[in-house]
């Protein structure tokens, strides 16, 4: 036989059981969003850094051509024999201490300075500078 107080016992029990799982089952759900919510912040970052990984990457590239453009002018004043930029010297570009006149590109300049037979061109993209040097024979 079955009593009132043994009745009320168990339904207690059932309802301490029920609200046990409801509490595991909402710490897992938390400890889910958190998890989730830390690698969403880690793409965020991973993202971020390579983003500036490649812009480094792509105004290095800028320097490099403006610098490599300044060595093909100075061998062209060179091949030709004639002072192509106006600076009084032949196989140099902009070499006058002026930086107001150097050739310019969309976000860069460049300036080549001659010793000899060796050519040295310094590019410059944004902040990023490249030299390139070269010795015509």
């Amino acid at each position: 036989m079955v009593t009132t107080k043994t009745r009320n016992l168990r339904r207690s029990t059932v309802r301490t059981q029920r609200a046990t799982r409801r509490g595991v089952a909402m710490l897992a759900f938390v400890v889910a969003v958190l998890v989730l919510g830390a690698l969403v912040v880690w793409q965020a970052v991973t993202t971020a850094l390579a983003s500036r990984a490649y812009l480094g990457h792509y105004l290095s590239g800028g320097a490099l051509y403006a610098s490599e453009s300044g060595i093909e002018l100075a061998v062209r004043e060179v091949m030709q024999a004639a002072d192509l930029d106006g600076d009084g010297a032949i196989g140099t570009i902009s070499n006058d201490g002026n930086d107001g006149n150097d050739p310019s590109l969309l976000n860069g300049s460049f300036h080549v300075t001659a010793s000899g037979t060796d050519y040295v061109s310094y590019g410059a993209w944004q902040q990023h500078v490249r030299v390139t040097e070269v010795t015509v024979e």
